[in-house]
Order: C-alpha cells, then structure tokens, then sequence
C-alpha cells in the first residue's frame, strides 16, 4: 500500500516555509510561479515553488506536491546545473515537451525570492532579454486529422445498435472528446497550452461563444445530444485550417517535414491509385 507523509508544512506560512528552505545548503535558489509570484491569491489558489538544487538526490523527479498553510502546492525540482545549461544556451529550445523549455517559461515571469549568487537572476535576465524558446509554428493538419477522426470513431460507437459499441461510444465521449477539443483548439491556433485556469481566461476573453458551448458539453449527460454539441464543437475547433470530414472519405496521412507540398498531394492519392482500374 502506498502510504503518503502527512504535510507538516500544512500549518506553516509561504513565508515560514522560504525562511527554512533558505537555511538548507541543498537549497541554491527558489522561484514562486503563477498566481504566487503575481500575488494574486485567492481562497481556491494553490502554491507553485521551483526549488533549486545545489544536487538533486538520485531517483528525485521534478515533480512532486505538498500542502503548506492548508494549500496545495506544486514543487518543482530543478539543479544549479539546469541553470548552467539555459545561461550556455546558443539556440532557441523547444518551447513544449522540454524540460529547460519549461524552466525558461517560468523565469520569465517568475519571482524570485532566493538567490544568494545571483545565478537565478542572471537566467531571469537572459530569458527575458533574450529570444530562448523556438515560436510554435503547426500548421494544424495534426489538430484537423485528430478530431476528425476521433469524432468519426465516436460518432461510429454512439449510433451502433450493438450496447458493447455504444457503451465504448459514451466511454469515448467522457474520457477523450474534452481534451481532445480544447488542447487542439489551442494547438490549431498556435497558442500556448499554460495550464487550465489561463486556458478558460482566454477563452473568455477572446472566445466565450466557444467556452459556453464547451461547458455545456461537458454538462450534458444524454449520449445522442452529446454526439450533437460534439460535433458542432469539432467544427468550430478545426475552423481556422478546415472542415469536418462528410460521410466517405480517404485521408492518408504523410511526414509532412519529410516532403514537399507536391509531394503531399501526390501521396494523398496513394490509395486511390492502388485501387484504380
């Protein structure tokens, strides 16, 4: 049985907690993130502290979480030689799926609240000041392919008359529909996927006819009418780089970085081809 450690941190100030982590020599450095480091708490809030290591312990990943004065809280673990790695950097890094990506993120809008060798500021210095994460550039064919076809193969579930197919339809509906709408939504629009609560400020702000409908899917309970918002948030999704696919259609999907654009429509033919005649 998997047995957590009680949270003696839970009955401490933030404040309490930095004082004691700055006395450890493990400790090369602290960074409060999102809404800590922007000082816009409130009651449902959670902490985020990215802890820099002189050493990490072997086995210690970089994630883990705590509770400190009845909050829960993100730690994040990164090392002295992280540091080192992003002031070398020479080139721009992958601005997702990477773990100094990910650091660089957070420095730039970060606050720093211990640095005794000014190693922190110095990243936080080269991260704002200078262009350190590749831009996302998809041209959404990935996003388009997906929905389309998770929702042919919802749609496919739901409308069977067997109840095995149709319970798989309504377990594809709860489970991967939502996800799969709104990561693509931003993934299409080649916007940054920086956490749940930025996503629905965004989406209220600049979107709100899609935030309701999202909301609204997610609420209803009645498979038929779920396949219904499904689709027509499927379109809205992919609207910017195409349509939902009709009823017959042949897609073959091809490395796209590996050949040109003739190339592409030639191989899209492929299957057609082999049938001809």
């Amino acid at each position: 049985m998997y047995q957590p450690i009680p949270a003696s941190s839970n009955a401490l100030t933030l404040d309490d907690v930095i004082a004691r982590l700055t006395k450890r020599d493990i400790i090369a450095g602290i960074l409060t993130i999102g809404s800590t480091a922007k000082h816009t708490i409130i009651p449902a809030s959670d902490y985020d502290l990215l802890l820099i290591l002189a050493n990490k312990p072997k086995g210690l990943q970089p994630y883990s979480i705590t509770h400190i004065d009845g909050r829960f809280t993100d730690l994040l673990f990164a090392t002295s030689a992280d540091l080192d790695d992003i002031l070398a950097l020479a080139k721009p890094v992958p601005s997702e799926g990477d773990w100094h990506g990910s650091m660089i993120r957070w420095f730039q809008t970060g606050e720093i609240v211990y640095d005794p060798t000014g190693r922190l500021a110095q990243v936080q210095h080269k991260v704002q000041m200078e262009t350190c994460l590749n831009p996302l550039a998809d041209d959404g064919y990935s996003g388009w392919f997906t929905i389309n076809y998770n929702l042919a193969q919802t749609r496919r579930l739901v409308q069977a008359n067997d109840p095995v197919y149709r319970a798989a339809g309504e377990l594809r509906l709860a489970l991967y529909a939502a996800p799969d709408l709104l990561f693509n939504y931003f993934k299409i629009r080649n916007l940054r996927w920086e956490g749940d609560k930025a996503a629905v400020r965004l989406l209220m702000q600049h979107d709100p006819d899609y935030l309701q409908h999202f909301q609204y899917f997610m609420r209803q309970g009645d498979p038929t009418q779920k396949l219904g918002l499904y689709e027509r948030l499927a379109a809205l999704t992919i609207a910017p780089v195409g349509e939902l696919w009709p009823a017959s259609v042949t897609e073959i999907t091809v490395d796209r970085a590996a050949v040109s654009a003739s190339e592409q429509e030639s191989l899209k033919q492929f299957w057609e081809d082999l049938i001809s005649g």
